[in-house]
């Protein structure tokens, strides 16, 4: 008698075991960009091969890789079709059908990948999954750790802090309805994509939804962005006072203001980066709800250039050199030019810095920052004080 009673305590015991390791979700390191504010890359498999995805909200149930990279991989496309992101262009790609992907313990058997050129700004981005492609789990994203949570249904369970937005799929897309507002007498509602891969802005909106609703006024102070474009479109920037989601709010956001016609964006905008990279985001699909629990770095005022110098790795890939010198600002006032090579700013040298690092140097007002500059073999010294753009 005691023998079972000891068996049937075992036998519970590893029960309860089981039980316990069935609730637990699965768990994806993965790592931010060091080119693009805020876009998350998760390690995927491809038919054995190891590449860093960015997990796209706004990707739609497709994966896309960069054509060189599948090359090098040994990839050999099997068909041909057509592509359409936020840019003005539909282009033309390469398929590749019955592939095998696998993000953590997660097999996608027979899927098809979309091979196509990717920019060169984003070198650590081998390719785009979408997060539609994993919605039969809740997705969490977690911006500051960084990691992926995979839950199955029924297993997530939001806390007292966390609020929700409830939102509806159109061509595999979470579309939500947010509203930015801009002043006390100027707030617009808007139909946008929650999409975790739309980078840096916290939101932006396409050119027909701007004339629309009046968002360009003479109150409303923009300022063109050192890019100048993004993704294939030209955009500018404005700060707004708040965008809500729900009943989350995000104060002084910077806002894309998209000037050209898109291809593959007939709602009103995105909901980015900006935007998410103060949450821990997490998608229920089944449920058609999005689930937002601030993170450390809730509140944060958004940065925005304050320099008007953007720059970019030469054909070698190892030095900065001035690509970009906007009028009336800091770099214009600056004995700078294009194809400068920077070798340094505030003595780090700059080849040892990442895109990023860079670009929150040169945000923020009233800072001081001090670059070296080589010119004709020549090395330079140029103050740049930043000022407030936004």
């Amino acid at each position: 008698m005691r023998l079972n009673r000891c068996y049937l305590l075992l036998l519970a015991l590893l029960l309860c075991g089981i039980a316990k390791s069935q609730e637990s979700p699965i768990i994806i390191p993965a790592k931010m960009s060091t080119s693009v504010e805020d876009f998350i890359l998760v390690p995927v498999e491809v038919n054995g091969k190891a590449f860093w995805c960015n997990l796209d909200s706004g990707g739609s149930s497709v994966f896309s890789l960069d054509a060189k990279k599948g090359a090098a991989a040994g990839f050999k496309p099997d068909g041909v079709g057509h592509s359409a992101g936020a840019g003005p262009e539909v282009v033309a790609d390469q398929r590749m059908h019955g592939a095998t992907v696998r993000i953590g313990s997660v097999p996608l058997a027979d899927r098809t990948i979309i091979m196509r050129s990717f920019p060169e700004e984003i070198p650590e981005m081998d390719c785009v999954m979408g997060v539609s492609l994993l919605k039969a789990y809740v997705v969490e994203i977690d911006y500051v750790t960084p990691q992926v949570r995979l839950f199955t249904a029924g297993q997530f369970r939001p806390d007292s802090t966390t609020r929700s937005i409830p939102f509806r799929i159109e061509r595999s897309n979470p579309i939500g309805d947010i509203a930015i507002v801009f002043d006390d007498s100027h707030r617009v509602t808007a139909s946008v994509i929650l999409d975790t891969g739309a980078a840096y802005y916290s939101a932006a909106l396409t050119a027909a939804f701007i004339g629309k609703n009046n968002v360009r006024t003479p109150a409303l102070k923009t300022a063109r962005p050192v890019n100048g474009s993004d993704g294939g479109f030209s955009i500018s920037a404005i700060r707004a006072a708040r965008i809500e989601a729900g009943s989350s709010r995000t104060l002084a956001p910077v806002v894309g203001l998209i000037e050209s016609q898109s291809a593959g964006l007939p709602w009103d905008g995105v909901l980015g980066t900006g935007f998410f990279r103060q949450f821990t985001a997490t998608f229920d699909y089944g449920s058609q709800i999005l689930f937002l629990k601030p993170n450390s770095r809730f509140g944060e005022h958004q940065p925005f250039d304050g320099s008007g110098l953007g720059v970019r790795k030469d054909s070698g890939g190892k030095n900065y050199v001035v690509a970009t010198i906007l009028p009336d600002t800091a770099a214009s006032s600056a004995d700078l030019r294009k194809g400068d090579v920077l070798v340094s700013i505030d003595g780090v040298e700059a080849s040892k810095l990442t895109p990023a690092e860079i670009r929150r140097l040169l945000s923020g007002s009233d800072v001081r920052r001090i670059l070296k500059a080589e010119r004709s073999g020549k090395v330079h010294q140029v103050a740049l004080l930043l000022h407030e753009r936004l």
